[in-house]
């Protein structure tokens, strides 16, 4: 009978996998995405905290973490593989998801070597920066109401590296409560998930629910008690994505204030948990 439990994900996903075409195009096509999604990460997070305990990628207890215990850090691993599993296996790529994949596996490259040995700060920020220019490079980047003037381009291209730099960290900075940035991260992704749909942005709302099925199948293992972390790979690389999506969607038709505005209320927990700790650390 364990064996049979242990199994029943394989087969679960090797039916999915041969429907894929019984799948597409039909309303339900969001559900065998999720669940496709969800059933890598349930079955890929194991694997990744096995090779975290045989490499030694453990985050130990300190005074400033709330953790008692040793605990391994290379969820992010199982996130991002099940992601892109997902994404190469059913997605079509228009120029904007191959920067999106490109740049994610940097952003996911860097917080791995990362958590294997810290980095300094000033190279994480440049190679963020680099991930960011390439995805302006694959036409991922803020839309500015002045296109016409010499200064737009510059001015649309600076804000985008501000915004997805800024929430990449910000998620980061928020990793310190077992399940916080997985269950944040499911939430956000809904609410896109939710907006695009209703607006018509179809490619948008699947990208958003394969995040929030693979978020969900790690959840079960990143809930209090924690039995493995995101570590920074797996924060920066939830941080990157969601900033991306909002910068590639259209929130809201001939009305730049709600467009604006949407993704920043989305993402509000983690922007204000940045300014506030920057504030304090300031004073």
């Amino acid at each position: 009978m364990k064996s049979f439990k242990k199994l029943l994900p394989f087969f679960l996903i090797i039916t999915l996998l041969s429907l894929k075409g019984w799948f597409a195009g039909k309303i339900i096509y969001w559900a065998y995405l999720f669940s496709l999604s969800f059933l890598f990460a349930f079955l890929l997070t194991p694997a990744a905290r096995w090779i975290a305990l045989k490499r030694k990628i453990i985050d130990y207890p300190d005074k400033r973490k709330i953790h008692k215990s040793p605990i391994p850090r290379l969820g992010g691993g199982a996130v991002y593989l099940s992601f892109v599993l997902v994404i190469l296996y059913n997605f079509h790529f228009s120029l904007q998801l191959k920067g999106v994949v490109l740049a994610t596996s940097l952003i996911f490259a860097l917080g791995l070597f990362d958590d294997i040995k810290e980095l300094p700060a000033a190279l994480k920020l440049g190679v963020q920066i680099f991930a960011v220019l390439l995805l302006i490079h694959y036409g991922v980047v803020l839309s500015f109401p002045y296109p016409g003037f010499w200064w737009g381009k510059i001015l649309a291209s600076l804000l985008t590296i501000l915004w997805i730099v800024g929430i990449t960290n910000a998620i980061n900075f928020l990793d310190g409560l077992d399940g916080l940035v997985t269950g944040l991260g499911i939430i956000a992704s809904l609410f896109f998930l939710v907006i695009a749909l209703e607006s018509g942005q179809i490619y948008l709302a699947y990208l958003s629910i394969v995040l929030a099925g693979t978020l969900a199948g790690f959840l079960g293992y990143n809930s209090h008690p924690a039995k493995i972390f995101l570590g920074d790979s797996g924060s920066t690389f939830i941080g990157f994505f969601l900033a991306a999506i909002a910068v590639m969607g259209g929130w809201a038709e001939n009305n730049p204030l709600v467009a604006l505005g949407t993704p920043i209320l989305i993402l509000s927990i983690p922007i204000f948990d940045m300014i506030y700790i920057t504030i304090s650390r300031i004073g």
